[in-house]
């Protein structure tokens, strides 16, 4: 099995994110790699619901910001992972794209993710998943189900 030194985990919250997580922190200790933990908000600016009341968008953009962040701080803490590198990405494109820009930008060997954006139970991968997969300069493992113990 190859040596991995970056492991990049994209995270949606999810339930499936959090087992990823922790296939992640697995993976991190047998191979003694760097974990980031990466979460992407999909913010459209022109959304007519966001622009309701006295909120300036570029606020609301870092107050989803901070929100996401103190989200990545305690899914850290859960799988007991606290020297992981957290990233934040607000971004008007689709979530896959950030995904692989930040797993470029990183030199990520792996990346780890549920099946995030997934539409329903029956999906086998959701949109971002499938984007990712196709997309991703390095190697992806999409983690699905309930680990075992």
């Amino acid at each position: 099995m190859k040596a991995y030194q970056q492991i990049l985990l994209a995270t949606d919250f999810s339930k499936f994110s959090e087992i990823a997580a922790r296939r992640a922190v697995d993976l991190v200790g047998h191979f003694n790699a760097m974990l980031t933990l990466l979460h992407v908000v999909e913010y459209f600016p022109e959304d007519k619901r966001i622009q309701q009341g006295s909120v300036k968008l570029e606020d609301l953009a870092q107050h989803l910001e901070g929100e996401c962040r103190k989200r990545l701080e305690q899914l850290a803490r859960r799988i007991q992972y606290h020297a992981a590198v957290l990233i934040v990405r607000v971004t008007p494109g689709a979530a896959k794209y950030e995904i692989v820009q930040v797993a470029r930008e990183i030199r990520a060997n792996l990346i780890v993710i549920g099946p995030y954006g997934q539409g329903g139970a029956s999906a086998l991968l959701g949109s971002t998943a499938e984007g990712v997969l196709l997309e991703a300069p390095c190697e992806v493992l999409i983690v699905r189900g309930v680990m075992a113990d």
